[in-house]
């Protein structure tokens, strides 16, 4: 599974050189396991930095950064996979929405067993 989520975030122009890159691998894959971690953007946070072994008030902000960097350069293909009009860049738990729901419609393999 990790390796859609690289593919996807690399199809939004979104790299390996930001922060917010591995971090919101993380988060895509705990959101992935249980979307009701989109209910607790906080303690999704928490979780990551953790897993990451970072300070966990960098990892939102890292993670915006990188939803900054995608919307710059690929607003118009995050509008597609997301599937409704976005007049601004989605704050965190929007763009883990799109990013997990976009995984599940084209992704065959069981989320759940990896």
């Amino acid at each position: 599974m990790t390796n859609t989520i690289y593919q996807l975030l690399h199809h939004l122009s979104a790299t390996g050189n930001y922060r917010g890159f591995k971090l919101t691998v993380i988060a895509l894959r705990l959101v992935l396991q249980d979307e009701d971690w989109l209910l607790q953007i906080t303690e999704l946070c928490r979780e990551v930095a953790r897993i990451a072994g970072c300070p966990e008030c960098t990892v939102e902000r890292n993670i915006r950064t990188l939803i900054n960097r995608v919307w710059k350069n690929c607003s118009k293909r995050l509008i597609e996979i997301a599937g409704f009009h976005m007049y601004a860049p989605p704050n965190v738990s929007e763009f883990l929405d799109i990013l997990a729901n976009h995984i599940r419609r084209t992704c065959r393999v069981s989320i759940s067993k990896e």
